[in-house]
């Protein structure tokens, strides 16, 4: 397949009940994710309600629409912006570690429009950058940096990709949603940006102060982020089938093919189905859009990690075609995506089932760039420190059909 995916319709922006209070829970939650701690929800709601009867505070939102989330690799991003001296910067120093107490990884991104100064003047690194390396990246056990060349109005690092959320700082013409920082003191000052969702200080419902509550909203837009973020399936096709001695998307299962079933059952499940690698399929399905392997890539990690190049701002719901019992009801347990969330699948006595998982784009990125040669996805996974939910587990649904007498029973 050519190109990246077409361009998903909006959805709606209500938040379910059942979410919500998922997170409202802290902790863990049922699905056995870390959760990012309790939010305020129901006295925020109560606050904006409260000042949008008299005409203040209100996020800046079109009332009833879609937000218009932006993502960078997979990762949602939200920014801070106002003028100098507003209190960007100590409101987000103060946010970041309220956000990774929840178990979020955050990355920061800052806009430095008086020249940044990350390299002395004659230092080795300096001398090699100004001779004409397009990017220079240095750094120790305990710190690094990334130099690049001008004419990229911002530049994200590999590495963003594997974080659960973006702030920036500053880039107050990006075209994410931002939270608008007026002076500290009680002053306000004209806003100079579009897509400001909530105002921090001046008419706006939050103050400088109240970082728990900035958090708490920051944490709330996130659960809403992951709503809008794509969920795309992948079911792996290309398999050898040696032992069956023939194609398994072609064998029977009931009144249809193995391919014919699991992609129908998958495809209900998420915003747009895919088959990943090379081998036969059924007439019915000739017109499926299809993914090929990823050169360099050996078994169904050369599906993963080509659908994961094809569109990297999804998850992915992966399944082997050689599941006859999966059906709508277990397929959508794996598609129940939390904003910290990186492998949804499940765990057996022996081991990870990494054939009938949710991957998110964060640790497709992982896998991607850091799996130094391994291809078994149940090691590389173990390797990742990805432990899978034994909840998950169901003898009967994840059977294989491998040969032929699995397919007799």
């Amino acid at each position: 397949a050519a190109g990246g995916p077409r361009e998903e319709e909006a959805r709606p922006a209500r938040v379910p009940r059942k979410l919500l209070r998922r997170w409202r829970r802290g902790g863990r939650s049922r699905a056995g994710i870390p959760g990012i701690g309790r939010f305020c929800f129901r006295r925020a709601q109560r606050r904006r309600d409260r000042h949008s009867r008299r005409g203040a505070g209100t996020p800046r939102r079109n009332r009833g629409g879609v937000p218009s989330v932006e993502f960078l690799n997979g990762v949602p991003v939200i920014g801070f912006c106002g003028h100098s001296g507003s209190g960007k910067t100590t409101i987000i120093e103060r946010v970041v570690p309220r956000l990774a107490r929840r178990g979020l990884a955050v990355a920061y991104l800052k806009h430095d429009s008086h020249g940044l100064q990350v390299d002395r003047e004659g230092k080795d690194t300096d001398r090699i950058f100004k001779a004409g390396a397009r990017v220079i990246a240095a750094g120790s056990s305990a710190e690094g940096f990334l130099r690049t060349h001008g004419g990229q109005e911002f530049v994200c690092p590999p590495s963003f990709a594997e974080c659960d959320i973006i702030l920036v700082e500053g880039y107050k013409n990006a075209p994410w949603e931002k939270i608008w920082v007026h002076p500290h003191g009680g002053g306000e000052d004209a806003i100079a940006a579009d897509k400001v969702i909530y105002e921090v200080g001046g008419r706006g419902s939050l103050r400088h102060d109240e970082t728990g509550q900035i958090a708490d909203q920051v944490g709330y837009w996130l659960v809403r982020a992951m709503l809008l973020k794509p969920l795309y399936a992948g079911i792996l096709v290309g398999g050898k089938s040696a032992r069956m001695g023939r194609p398994k998307a072609l064998l029977p299962a009931g009144n249809a093919t193995l391919a014919e079933h699991v992609y129908g059952v998958v495809k209900d499940c998420v915003n747009r189905a895919y088959l990943l690698g090379s081998g036969p399929l059924p007439p019915s399905l000739a017109e499926a859009e299809r993914i090929a392997d990823a050169p360099g890539f050996e078994g169904p990690l050369a599906g993963l990690v080509a659908a994961h190049r094809f569109a990297p701002d999804a998850d992915w719901l992966i399944f082997a075609v050689d599941m006859p019992n999966i059906d709508g009801g277990y397929v959508g347990r794996f598609a129940r995506r939390d904003p910290a969330f990186r492998f949804m699948g499940a765990r057996s006595e022996k081991g990870l089932e990494p054939l009938a998982a949710c991957y998110s784009s964060q640790l497709l990125a992982r896998m991607a760039r850091g799996h130094g040669g391994e291809m078994s996805i149940a090691r590389l996974l173990e390797k990742l420190g990805i432990k899978g939910d034994s909840r998950l587990y169901d003898a009967v649904r994840l059977v294989n059909v491998n040969t032929p007498a699995d397919l007799k029973r």
